[in-house]
């Protein structure tokens, strides 16, 4: 709903309208950095030592752990 072309409206009224037409506005949120890198560590050793083909079944997993939810934080 855009009211600009009709001329300048008061904050009340936009919110009784919100209000009478059942809309809520949105409160946008900063985007939380989850790990923050430290620059002196080593790097981790390569367990796996580039070798991607595996001689027998399930001798070797990969994976990726992009979020992990801890606690009640």
């Amino acid at each position: 709903m855009t009211l600009r072309p009709f001329g300048k409206t008061h904050r009340k009224r936009m919110s009784r309208l919100m209000r009478i037409n059942r809309i809520v506005g949105l409160h946008l949120r900063r985007k939380r950095r989850m790990t923050m890198q430290d620059k002196t560590a080593p790097p981790v050793p390569d367990l796996v030592m580039r070798g991607f083909t595996a001689d027998m079944l399930n001798t070797k997993w990969c994976g990726d752990v992009t979020y992990v939810a801890v606690g009640s934080t």
